[in-house]
């Protein structure tokens, strides 16, 4: 019974460790996606106003501006990110 018990315990912390390790990969796309949305917006502030770049990879980022400040949101998969500029 105990030897069934450690299993349980070693097989719930390696798939703790691989839900981590892709929930990391995901954090990161998501980060450059709010990136991507900060340096979106910037351009259009200083250069007019063009087209939504097209995101290859699957992630997604809404942004928001006001006076002196630019905040977006990266997401990738059910993961988000979030970055503000205050200018």
């Amino acid at each position: 019974m105990s030897t069934f018990a450690l299993a349980m315990t070693i097989g719930g912390m390696v798939l703790f460790e691989l839900r981590s390790m892709n929930s990391s990969g995901e954090s990161i796309k998501a980060l450059y996606a709010a990136e991507s949305g900060i340096e979106w917006e910037l351009y259009q502030t200083n250069y007019g106003a063009i087209e939504e770049p097209a995101m290859d990879n699957g992630t997604s980022f809404r942004t928001t501006s006001g006076p002196g400040y630019i905040r977006s949101v990266g997401t990738s998969i059910k993961v988000n990110r979030s970055l503000e500029a205050t200018f």
